[in-house]
């Protein structure tokens, strides 16, 4: 029983399959909101239908959001994620704004990769420093993040646009609405 067809997949591969699978075992599928006879050639093609109409809209959907946040991306606005070491969310305006203390931190380990010229060295200090990741509190109250840094966390540091007050999107810079940690010569 499901409340409308559409509703039992938005894949028209994945509804089929699941028909198929009930008609092996002598399954009927009811929907609550539509009185449609399964049984017969008719009432399968509009569940055919239903379901490619099911697949079109999850895809339209898929499209709108994907265009509405590259939008917002190339407008320089933050859309979520991991929040970088350096910066907190400013919970009124829901911006980027510099951690005093962790741009510190930044700073220097991109003065320390410029000076060791390698990655293990610099994960090697900032561990003897007993420096770490971005850590913070989840909504729920749980403490998240502050891994200790690897080569891999270092690099994806080192490398992201957003300590030059840029966003990236498709591989086009844009200038972001937040401040720069660090000149551009710096990152360069």
């Amino acid at each position: 029983i499901v409340y409308k067809f559409d509703r039992l997949s938005r894949s028209m591969l994945d509804f089929l399959q699941l028909i198929k699978e009930f008609d092996e075992l002598n399954v009927v599928l009811v929907s609550v909101s539509q009185r449609i006879d399964t049984s017969g050639p008719t009432g399968r093609l509009f569940l055919q239908i239903l379901a490619a109409f099911g697949e079109f809209e999850r895809e339209l959907i898929a499209g709108r959001t994907k265009d509405k946040m590259q939008a917002m991306r190339k407008r320089g606005t933050y859309i979520g994620g991991v929040i970088p070491l350096g910066y907190d969310l400013d919970p009124q305006t829901k911006k980027l704004v510099v951690n005093p203390e962790e741009a510190t931190i930044v700073r220097e380990l991109f003065r320390l990769y410029l000076e060791q010229q390698g990655l293990v060295r610099v994960v090697t200090e900032a561990t003897a420093r007993g420096w770490h990741a971005k850590r913070w509190v989840t909504k729920a109250g749980k403490l998240f993040g502050g891994a200790p840094f690897t080569k891999l966390s270092l690099r994806n540091l080192l490398t992201n646009l957003v300590y030059v007050g840029k966003v990236q999107v498709d591989g086009i810079e844009y200038d972001g609405d937040h401040e720069a940690i660090l000149d551009r010569a710096t990152f360069d």
